[in-house]
């Protein structure tokens, strides 16, 4: 298999994100509303994320996920990896490039994110890049908050 490439989010690439989503079960393990449309995708990636960025990570020209990073307090950094791609390094490439355009772009460090609490691969992920279970930030149903940071209630 080629190597990861991970680049800037193009309009083009809202066909694939918009596909990804079509399917109830791919969206609700993601966080991501059934059937989000190209033309929301397009808006998304040309209008920005809150004043961050989205990055898509491809194998061999072939798109298998993307990453955001949403600016806030905290700021939020989802990824998406599609089913057959998973465990290929796919996920830390891109946290790699979110957390490099983060420290480049912002000042506040403070970073949460979402994960299922039986994905037990992308909480040893980011447990490996210093994140760490916060049960008291409200998330999703089956779902576990993880931060990067200091918390500022």
């Amino acid at each position: 298999m080629s190597d990861i490439a991970i680049r800037p989010t193009r309009p083009l690439d809202a066909r694939y994100f918009a596909q990804f989503t079509r399917h109830r079960e791919t969206a609700n393990n993601y966080g991501v509303e059934v059937g989000r449309t190209v033309g929301v995708w397009e808006q998304r990636i040309m209008h920005g994320h809150n004043n961050g960025t989205m990055f898509t990570a491809t194998i061999g020209g072939y798109i298998v996920g993307c990453a955001v990073v949403y600016v806030g307090v905290p700021s939020r950094l989802p990824i998406l990896v599609g089913h057959r791609f998973r465990r290929l390094g796919v996920a830390k490439a891109l946290l790699d490039a979110q957390m490099s355009w983060a420290r480049a772009n912002m000042r506040d460090s403070n970073f949460c994110l979402q994960v299922r609490h039986d994905n037990r691969a992308a909480i040893e992920l980011f447990s490996s890049a210093g994140f760490v279970t916060d049960r008291s930030i409200p998330v999703r149903d089956g779902s576990v908050a993880m931060v990067l940071g200091e918390r500022n209630d």
